[in-house]
């Protein structure tokens, strides 16, 4: 859909999840989830059918997301999208 990747300030992940989430909201306002994949590109579409894992997925820090701490920020990695909706 877009990708963010070359603007990315590593030390403020978070503003590149905001950016996808105010462009899906400008653009494609019917999408209802959105998912930062390859740490900077933005997907979206209206749902998403299948269980999130966090599978390859880093937070802020770069170590890999936790399920058990469900309100970090994170980020897909490589072929893989971290679903917000």
């Amino acid at each position: 859909m877009k990708s963010f990747r070359s603007n990315i300030d590593w030390t403020k992940i978070s503003e590149t999840i905001e950016k996808c989430a105010q462009f899906v909201h400008a653009n494609y306002p019917e999408n209802r989830v959105f998912g930062i994949q390859f740490y900077g590109e933005c997907w979206a579409g209206k749902d998403f059918a299948f269980p999130a894992k966090r599978r390859s997925c880093i937070d802020t820090r770069f170590d890999p997301c936790a399920e058990s701490r469900p309100e970090t920020i994170c980020s897909g990695s490589r072929w893989s999208n971290f679903v917000y909706s």
